[in-house]
């Protein structure tokens, strides 16, 4: 008979993704598919939906903080438009563009485009360009939203400076 290998509870539900070990409900720790999902290819490590505390602690934990920091980088990032008519001095600007697609929303797309700018290690999306497009499903309508932008690194206080003046 198994047992949970945390608390030794006979009523095992689940197993641990990465050791295999067995879970009871209350000691399993749950990951849906959304907690990684900015990442372009998550690894597979991290794709798994229970772990036990010690997996968690010692593989999750580590690479969820990582994604966090990213995460609030990408935030942080200056977001310019295409349209936009207002110069300013670009430091360094990547040789390709960037994509994202099939987004919830607007910001969604704004954020992704920012994570994968953040990710490249610069702190600005410049002649960005968002848009939408009308999914109908017979009666179902959805609306997806693509964007796409150049990274690029920008002074920040130059910038801000500018704005302030």
């Amino acid at each position: 008979m198994t047992s949970c290998i945390t608390c030794r509870q006979t009523k095992v539900q689940h197993s641990c993704g990465l050791c295999g070990e067995a879970l009871c409900r209350a000691c399993a720790i749950f990951m849906d598919d959304t907690t990684f999902s900015f990442l372009e290819a998550v690894p597979e490590e991290l794709q798994h939906h229970h772990y036990c505390q010690t997996c968690h602690a010692q593989t999750v934990e580590p690479e969820l903080e990582k994604y966090q920091a990213m995460l609030a980088l990408a935030r942080e990032v200056f977001f310019f438009f295409s349209t936009r008519k207002k110069t300013f001095l670009i430091d360094k600007k990547a040789r390709e563009e960037i994509f994202v697609k099939d987004c919830v929303d607007r910001n969604e797309t704004i954020l992704r485009l920012g994570f994968k700018a953040a990710q490249l290690g610069f702190n600005a999306v410049v002649d960005a360009e968002v848009e939408w497009d009308k999914v109908r499903d017979h009666a179902f309508q959805k609306t997806l939203w693509k964007g796409r932008g150049t990274p690029a690194q920008v002074d920040a206080e130059k910038l801000h400076s500018q704005y302030n003046d």
